[in-house]
C-alpha cells in the first residue's frame, strides 16, 4: 500500500504543475475572439453582464482572517509494458484551513495552512479507503503518512501577486519519510515542495481586461533518470463581471519533454490535453473556485522495452470564508 501511495504522489506531482504555475507574470497581450473549448468548459461560471474595462488582480489578506478550502482530485493511471498492465484509480479529497497571522510593510502575508480532513478511495490495483475523521483509519499503520500530516500547521509567506516567499515543509517531510528509501525520500521532498509552492496562481503585474493574455513563465519539472518536463504557462482573461467584482481566467499550458542525453531511459509525450478555468473574486482577493482536467500519454523506453503511461487527472477547488 505504501508503494501505491508513493506512486500516486509522484503522479500528482508530475501533473500538478499543469494547473498551478510558479513563475512571475508579465504585461498582458490582447487576444480577441478567444473562446473556451470542450464540454468540460460548460461548468465554467458566466456573468449576467460583463465589463470591457481593465481590473487589477491581487490577493487580499488581513490579520485574523480565516478561510476553508476544499480540493477534490480524481486520478486514473494505466502503465502498460507488453501484456502487463498496472491500473491505478483513485478519488481523493482534502479540506484545508488557512489562518492569516500578519501582513508585513511590504505586503507579504504570513499565515498557517493545515489539512483538516483527508479522504481517499482507491479502487485499483486493490480497494483501499481512508478518512481522517475515522479513528481506526488514523491509527492504521499503513496510513501513517496521511495521518501525520492531518491537522499540522504549515507556515507560509506569500505576496499579493501570489509569489510564495517562504514555506516550512518539515511536517510533510517527516510524515512521508517513514519506511521510504533514501532515493524516494529525496524525490518526494522535491515534488511535494514543488506542488505546495504552486498553491497560488501568479497574478499579472498590470491591470487586465477580457481578451488579454499574460505570461506566467516556464515551469521545469525534473523526472528521475529521464530528463525534465518544461511547461510554459499563460493566463487568458475570459470575462470580467459587469460590476468588476469577479473575473473568469483560463490557464493555457504547453508541455515538452527534454530527455537526458546520457541517461539509459528515453521518453516522449505522445499527447497532452488540458482544459481549466478559475473564478477570481476581486473584492475578496482570492480564487473562489477552479476546475481543471488533463489527459497525458507518455512513452518510456529502455533498451528494447517500451512502457506506455496514460494519466488522467480531474481537480476541483473551492474556498469558503468564515
Amino acid at each position: 500500500m505504501k508503494r501505491v501511495l508513493v506512486v500516486i504522489l509522484l503522479l500528482c506531482a508530475v501533473m500538478g504543475p499543469i494547473t498551478l504555475p510558479l513563475r512571475g507574470s508579465e504585461s498582458p497581450v490582447s487576444e480577441k475572439g478567444a473562446t473556451p473549448a470542450a464540454d468540460f468548459m460548460k461548468s465554467m461560471p458566466s456573468f449576467k453582464s460583463t465589463s470591457p474595462e481593465a481590473v487589477l488582480l491581487r490577493y487580499r489578506f488581513s490579520p485574523g482572517q480565516q478561510f476553508k478550502s476544499k480540493v477534490s482530485v480524481k486520478l486514473s493511471n494505466e502503465m502498460s509494458l507488453g501484456e502487463k498492465k498496472l491500473r491505478i484509480s483513485m478519488d481523493m479529497m482534502m479540506e484545508g484551513l488557512m489562518k492569516v497571522k500578519e501582513i508585513s510593510k511590504e505586503g507579504v502575508a504570513s499565515f498557517d495552512m493545515s489539512f483538516t480532513r483527508i479522504t481517499m478511495n482507491c479502487t485499483e490495483p486493490s480497494p483501499v479507503s481512508f478518512d481522517s475523521d475515522n479513528d481506526a483509519d488514523m491509527k492504521n499503520p499503513q496510513f501513517t503518512s496521511l495521518s501525520l500530516i492531518t491537522g499540522k500547521d504549515i507556515p507560509v509567506k506569500v505576496t499579493d501577486r501570489g509569489e510564495v516567499k517562504e514555506i516550512d515543509m518539515q511536517v510533510f517531510y517527516k510524515a512521508l519519510e517513514s519506511g521510504i528509501d533514501t532515493a524516494m525520500k529525496d524525490k518526494l521532498r522535491e515534488n511535494i515542495e514543488y506542488m505546495t509552492k504552486s498553491s497560488f496562481i501568479q497574478l499579472c503585474r498590470d491591470p487586465v481586461k477580457a481578451g488579454d493574455t499574460y505570461d506566467a513563465g516556464v515551469i521545469v519539472q525534473p523526472l528521475a533518470k529521464i530528463g525534465e518536463i518544461s511547461t510554459s504557462v499563460s493566463y487568458r482573461i475570459l470575462s470580467v463581471s459587469g460590476d468588476k467584482k469577479q473575473a473568469v481566467i483560463k490557464p493555457i499550458c504547453r508541455s515538452s519533454l527534454k530527455v537526458a542525453s546520457s541517461g539509459p531511459v528515453k521518453a516522449g509525450i505522445d499527447s497532452d490535453k488540458f482544459e481549466g478555468w478559475i473564478l477570481f473574486d476581486l473584492e475578496k482577493g482570492n480564487i473562489m473556485e477552479s476546475s481543471a482536467e488533463t489527459q497525458r500519454v507518455m512513452s518510456i523506453s529502455e533498451g528494447a522495452k517500451t512502457m506506455k503511461v496514460k494519466t488522467g487527472l480531474t481537480m476541483q477547488y473551492a474556498v469558503q470564508y468564515q
